[in-house]
């Protein structure tokens, strides 16, 4: 957000509205956003099919800065089902 002195404002003012600057990091907020609702969508609809990802699709999918973030958030089930070992749980951030 903008500040004035110290005081942090809670919108941007608006003479500052219409600047294209201005424009474009709100469409790109908008982007996000959209892009945020859309990734959650998918891994829920995964999580509901019971999809297996792979190790390296997982790494791969973290370096997503819009999937990470929600990943981060999961309790991962990780199993070696070659040798019946009973599933490990992982919490990505506490």
């Amino acid at each position: 957000m903008s500040f004035k002195g110290e005081k942090e404002l809670k919108a941007v003012p608006a003479k500052y509205k219409k600047d294209s600057k201005v424009e474009e990091l709100f469409e790109f907020k908008k982007i996000l956003r959209e892009q945020f609702r859309r990734s959650r969508k998918g891994l829920e609809d995964a999580m509901v099919r019971g999809d297996v990802f792979l190790f390296d699709e997982i790494i791969n999918l973290f370096t997503h800065p819009v999937i990470a973030k929600h990943l981060e958030k999961l309790v991962l089930v990780a199993s070696d089902e070659s040798n019946n070992q009973a599933p490990v749980f992982i919490r990505m951030k506490s």
